[in-house]
């Protein structure tokens, strides 16, 4: 469990209704750590490795507000989606989206 800890004020810190995301990179470190009220689709078209250099901590405490929600797309490539996925708190709104090419 995380404590006392927060991001450096990553590029999507106030994700407030953005366009569809797509990401061709393996390293997706943290990425809506702390979005709050994200509402935004995130299309992923890599395999992220885990760890600090992949996708450690991407949904940590995202999506938590009122109305927020994050939907993860992904390609057949993605064979971690379900291990991404589970990078979020227990209160935040983030939901598997489908396959896409």
């Amino acid at each position: 469990m995380k404590t006392n800890y927060k991001p450096n004020g990553l590029f999507f810190l106030l994700c407030l209704n953005i366009l569809p995301i797509s990401v061709y990179a393996t390293n997706i470190y943290q990425i809506f750590l702390y979005c709050s009220k994200a509402k935004v689709t995130l299309n992923i078209y890599s395999n992220p490795t885990s760890g600090t250099s992949g996708y450690e901590d991407a949904f940590y405490e995202a999506a938590t507000a009122n109305g927020s929600l994050i939907t993860v797309n992904y390609s057949s490539a993605t064979t971690n989606i379900d291990a991404i996925i589970a990078t979020k708190s227990t209160n935040s709104n983030v939901v598997k989206g489908s396959v896409i090419s």
